[in-house]
C-alpha cells in the first residue's frame, strides 16, 4: 500500500511539474506574440525617425543606413541577421546607450523610438495605427522577426 502511495504523488508531482512547465511555455509565447511583421510603428513615426536620423547618425550610418566599416549598416541582411530573434528593447537599449556617438542619450525617448520605427521600416517591416512607445516592459515584449 505505502509504494502504491508513493507512486501516486510521484505520478501527480510530475503531472504538476508538467503543468507547470507548459504553462511557462504558454507565458512566454505570449510575451513573444508580438513581433515586427504586425505593424509596431506608424508611417508618421518613421518620417519624424528619419529626420532625426539624417540629423544624428547619418554622418557616420551613411544616408542609405549602409554603414562604412567599422560603422555597421543599419539595413540589409548583416543588420538583421544581427538583430533577429532580438526585442525592439534591446535594439532601444542598445542605441539609446550608445548613440550617437560621442552624445549617447543625448536624444529623447521619442526619439529613439522614432529612428527606430524608421530602421524598421527601411528593412521592410510594415507599418500599422499604433506608435511604438518608448515603454521599456512594452519593447522588451516585441520581437524582431524574420517574417516580413
Amino acid at each position: 500500500m505505502r509504494m502504491m502511495r508513493s507512486g501516486r504523488v510521484g505520478a501527480i508531482a510530475v503531472l504538476a511539474l508538467g503543468t507547470l512547465v507548459l504553462a511557462g511555455i504558454g507565458i512566454g509565447r505570449a510575451a513573444a506574440d508580438t513581433n515586427t511583421g504586425q505593424g509596431v510603428f506608424t508611417s508618421a513615426q518613421s518620417k519624424r525617425g528619419e529626420a532625426v536620423y539624417m540629423a544624428n547618425c547619418a554622418q557616420c550610418h551613411q544616408p542609405d543606413l549602409g554603414g562604412r566599416a567599422p560603422v555597421p549598416e543599419l539595413a540589409g541582411d548583416t543588420f538583421l541577421s544581427h538583430w533577429l530573434n532580438h526585442s525592439i528593447g534591446d535594439l532601444y537599449t542598445r542605441i539609446s546607450t550608445t548613440m550617437p556617438q560621442g552624445r549617447p542619450g543625448s536624444l529623447s525617448k521619442d526619439q529613439y523610438t522614432d529612428v527606430i520605427a524608421f530602421l524598421l521600416d527601411s528593412n521592410g517591416f510594415p507599418s500599422g495605427s499604433t506608435e511604438l512607445k518608448p515603454d521599456s516592459a512594452a519593447l522588451k515584449n516585441i520581437q524582431i522577426a524574420g517574417q516580413h
